[in-house]
């Protein structure tokens, strides 16, 4: 199982065109059938979760995730929250681009 789901997530990543991987920089993270990427710049959200669906489509979740900081005062690290921005199936790798840039406000292209 965790081969077939690293197999996916390479095949995602491979279908992200590269120029897109500066403006995304953060690091991508293997999950269930897909990929997690971590990205900086948008005060909407910070994850983007993509994941193959059976029908060569793809179910995009975009989150924004807070917390996990490690406060020195109390020696403990604040709870992790996430709220979800966008969660959309039957996306077509063609619509990656427009789904991303329309929930993040930021733009895929120099």
């Amino acid at each position: 199982m965790e081969d077939e789901n690293r197999k996916t997530a390479k095949t995602i990543l491979s279908q992200l065109p590269r120029l897109w991987a500066p403006m995304i920089s953060g690091r991508a993270v293997i999950a269930e059938r897909g990929v997690e990427i971590t990205f900086k710049g948008s005060r909407k959200a910070n994850v983007w979760c993509i994941t193959l669906a059976g029908d060569d489509t793809y179910s995009v979740k975009i989150k924004k995730r807070t917390g996990g900081r490690f406060n020195n005062k109390t020696g403990f690290k604040s709870p992790i929250k996430e709220k979800s921005v966008l969660d959309v199936t039957g996306v077509y790798v063609e619509q990656l681009r427009s789904t991303f840039e329309d929930a993040t406000g930021l733009f895929l292209s120099l």
